[in-house]
């Protein structure tokens, strides 16, 4: 089940987004994405691994991550974290909701977001700024499938020893566009297991929000 993730300080604007969100998928017959918030992490590198770890395909930024110390408070913003984030998910769904959406230096990184909303402007327009949500999403998820299926065969090829150097080094090259290096996985039996798993669910995913954006049109 895909997920679409909020990180705000604040724990009663993270409630009342998410509350919006999950109603608007409800009247979207969307049941298999779910929503989920989380304070801001003390260290920004900690925020890749947990979203390939939590199955997150569409990420909700706020801009002033250091007005509440819920924990341990940070010292960057949304504007800083989005930088962090690029550096290893280049196509990933991230998007600003946030009340200063004017922000200059949240402006100057708006390249990277694939939209910056005012945060009433969202709860005043939510089933549609969701709907644009898991489009964003399912690009991301079919993209991910097809990156994921080509790293499956060719590691299979790898494996077989009947890979050619070009072959070799697409391999590599999407490794390091995913952010999944080889040298993470133990061996190749165990890496070709978690891909082959991965592909499956993603299909599956993939299929039902399809289905749902064909209905839609």
């Amino acid at each position: 089940m895909p997920n679409i993730a909020i990180v705000d300080d604040r724990i009663d604007f993270r409630t009342t987004l998410k509350r919006k969100i999950e109603l608007s998928l409800k009247k979207l017959n969307q049941s298999i994405w779910s929503v989920i918030d989380i304070d801001p992490f003390v260290d920004m590198d900690d925020y890749v691994v947990w979203i390939k770890d939590n199955d997150i395909a569409i990420l909700i930024l706020d801009e002033k991550l250091q007005e509440v110390a819920s924990g341990s408070k940070v010292n960057y913003s949304g504007s800083l974290l989005i930088e962090k984030i690029r550096e290893s998910l280049k196509e990933f769904p991230v998007f600003a909701i946030t009340s200063y959406p004017n922000e200059p230096d949240l402006q100057n990184k708006f390249p990277l977001f694939d939209e910056i909303l005012e945060r009433d402007t969202f709860y005043n327009k939510c089933d549609e700024y969701v709907s644009r949500f898991l489009r964003a999403g399912q690009r991301f998820l079919t993209t991910h499938y097809t990156q994921l299926k080509q790293i499956s065969d060719l590691s299979q090829k790898v494996a077989s020893g009947t890979a050619t150097n070009e072959e070799k080094g697409l391999l590599a090259s999407l490794q390091t566009l995913m952010g999944l290096p080889y040298s993470h996985l133990p061996n190749r039996e165990e890496w070709l297991k978690e891909y082959e798993s991965k592909l499956k669910k993603l299909e599956e995913i993939s299929s039902k929000i399809e289905s749902f954006l064909n209905t839609d049109k």
